[in-house]
């Protein structure tokens, strides 16, 4: 008989932001590298909002 052994683990948190057009460029280059800290960082999207709305290429990624 074989014996077999499943871990599961809890999937890491993903992240979404939606950045103003007012986000100054430092603060931008400071959130991408604090993004690649958590683990699947580089995977979290960075959304920009301009006139608190988001460009419909943007929506669909979101909806997924």
């Amino acid at each position: 008989m074989k014996k077999f052994q499943i871990k599961s683990r809890a999937r890491h948190l993903r992240y979404l932001y939606f950045i103003d057009e007012r986000y100054s460029y430092s603060d931008l280059l400071k959130l991408m590298n604090n993004n690649q800290n958590f683990w699947g960082g580089r995977y979290n999207p960075i959304v920009p909002v301009k006139n608190n709305s988001i460009a419909d290429g943007y929506v669909n990624l979101i909806k997924s």
